[in-house]
């Protein structure tokens, strides 16, 4: 364990101040209580359910949006080797698609209001020995029958039961059809709708009404705006929507009905997943940036219009991020309680609930009771009358804040730490969270205005040994990462972050050798104190009309301050008006 090696700036004792302190111990650190992958979910109006699918045969559900269970019917407990990757409900049926993780033999889950889940495996019942790679479904009823269309990743061929999944054949969609990964159903008419993947020349859309899913499908053509692979197809009030994404771009294609205008629009995000209300005329898009969670929704007051939704991600948009890994669906539906909910799942057991559309809290967590709390800290008052704010950063890199003295916490979805926090503290009532890059040699600093407002600045060739502030905002002290040479960073009167490397410094006015890293600051009185192993520096700021770099100025070593032998101190702390220097060792 670290034992402090104590030594104090001051004879009188300081017990009595370092004890008879309350401490309040309260387990703020929340994870997901499952960790699988949920690629989709579906609200099933019979009994105003959401139902969430995922891999490793895994089907959740929840009856009040609040308390989500797994589903123990034999049929769906008894898959486990099963991924099942899509699933689509009408007012009395759920469908569900899988894929056998080792054989890829393809297999159906449909259930008909109350009665439990019947299970399919779609090779045995067309008596196909390869892989199908069956990868989207689509259901339409009618006069209380299922039509059931399953399209193919790697041929032109589709699966359908006209018979809510009794019996299956499997045909050419067209001649024209090469593969696709989703499909969907306009749910007025009836109409299934397809894409082509990876098209060559040109685009191909197929569509076919479900009294003739077993003939060849009519098809349209698009020479101009092609794409890879969709992710999702969606019909909304006035279109057919397909959702497609590469390595490196993202792209919403929308084909207006009756022989309407064809476009293709890049996304600032991946766009994975949709979801469209065509009685409010609303839409909500999921997906990701790079390490985030995202999503844009036309209920969200900050987006004032469609094309909002698509653009890049700006900060004004406080709403957009939403957490960290991704998203892959969502749908919304009316609980028992007649109140419009959405849900949104994704990445390592996320599910997100909304109330509103645009506000996004997590479900579906439990404590996490063995997380540790690697830093904390406190804001003065921001107002005579307000809460302190308060913050801590977990043993798993996670930001939790606090507006109300700690009894809830919210998650600081907008920071995303790959290295080490180094510090966190408030300054000017706003966090800074402070972050070590040690593989790229970088410093980023966060400033927190809220829960959802978060500025970002990158230092480069930077460690941070420690953080403090003067007038201007905070001051990171520490070393280049290419070299042993002091490195400070802190804003100017103009708020630039500026920096300075201490290759040599003056004594008496006189250079001297460059400073190794600074490991410790101290303020006594008006006097800052930069210390590193060897030697104590003073420093010295410039007037407001320059940059706010700190000069500094050797003064006499530790011993000079009797603070006991020759010792590298690397903590300091005042306690009431007395200065405490620790070093730890093992």
């Amino acid at each position: 364990m670290l034992l402090p090696n104590l030594a104090f700036a001051s004879v009188t004792t300081v017990v009595d101040e370092l004890t008879n302190t309350s401490t309040t111990i309260a387990n703020v650190a929340k994870k997901n209580s499952y960790t699988i992958d949920l690629l989709d979910v579906c609200y099933f109006p019979y009994d105003k359910k959401f139902y969430v699918v995922g891999k490793d045969g895994f089907l959740l559900s929840s009856y009040d949006d609040t308390t989500w269970a797994r589903n123990a019917e034999a049929s769906i407990s008894q898959s486990t080797t099963i991924d099942f990757i899509d699933i689509d409900c009408t007012d009395n049926y759920i469908v569900i698609l899988g894929v056998g993780k080792t054989d890829g033999k393809s297999y159906t889950f449909v259930k008909y209001q109350t009665s439990a889940f019947t299970k399919t495996e779609l090779n045995a019942r067309l008596s196909i020995t390869g892989d199908i790679k069956a990868s989207g479904v689509a259901v339409y009823e009618n006069a209380g029958n299922a039509t059931i269309v399953i399209v193919e990743e790697n041929t032109g061929n589709h699966i359908y039961s006209k018979d809510s999944g009794q019996n299956w054949a499997r045909s050419s969609i067209n001649g024209y059809a090469t593969g696709s990964t989703a499909v969907t159903v306009d749910r007025d008419t009836g109409v299934f709708y397809t894409y082509n993947n990876n098209a060559g020349q040109t685009q191909y859309e197929f569509y076919s009404s479900y009294t003739n899913v077993n003939n060849s499908w009519s098809h349209s053509s698009d020479s101009i705006n092609k794409f890879t692979t969709v992710s999702n197809v969606y019909k909304n009030s006035k279109e057919y929507v397909a959702l497609m994404h590469n390595d490196t771009s993202s792209h919403i294609y929308t084909i207006q009905m009756q022989g309407g205008n064809k476009s293709k629009r890049e996304t600032g995000y991946v766009a994975e997943a949709a979801y469209f209300d065509t009685t409010r005329t609303a839409s909500i898009y999921v997906g990701w940036k790079d390490d985030f969670m995202v999503i844009r929704s036309s209920f969200d007051p900050n987006i004032s219009s469609e094309n909002y939704l698509l653009e890049k991600l700006a900060g004004y948009e406080k709403n957009s991020i939403v957490g960290k890994g991704k998203l892959y669906g969502v749908a919304a539906g009316k609980n028992a309680s007649n109140e419009w909910i959405y849900i949104a799942v994704g990445s390592r057991g996320t599910v997100l609930k909304s109330t509103d559309g645009y506000n996004w809290s997590s479900e579906a967590q439990t404590s996490d009771s063995y997380n540790t709390m690697q830093h904390v800290a406190i804001s003065e008052k921001p107002a005579p009358t307000s809460n302190e704010i308060m913050a801590v950063v977990t043993g798993s890199n996670n930001v939790l804040y606090s507006t109300d003295l700690g009894a809830t916490w919210q998650p600081v979805h907008r920071i995303a730490i790959k290295g080490e926090v180094k510090d966190i503290r408030f300054i000017a009532n706003k966090l800074i969270v402070t972050e070590n890059i040690l593989s790229t040699g970088q410093v980023k600093i966060y400033t927190v205005t809220n829960a959802k407002e978060v500025s970002t600045a990158t230092i480069d060739d930077f460690v941070v040994s420690g953080v403090t502030s003067n007038n201007l905002g905070p001051v990171l002290y520490g070393k280049r990462k290419t070299a042993d040479i002091a490195k400070v960073a802190t804003y100017d009167w103009r708020n630039y972050l500026v920096t300075r490397t201490y290759d040599a410094v003056p004594n008496d006015y006189t250079p001297i050798p460059a400073i190794p890293n600074l490991t410790l600051y101290a303020k006594m009185g008006t006097k800052e104190f930069f210390i590193n192993d060897t030697a104590v520096y003073t420093s010295e700021y410039n007037g407001s009309s320059a940059p706010q770099f700190a000069n500094m100025y050797s003064i006499n070593g530790l011993n000079a301050m009797s603070l006991g032998g020759n010792i590298s101190y690397k903590y300091y702390a005042q306690v009431g008006n007395h200065y405490v220097f620790m070093q730890c060792e093992w």
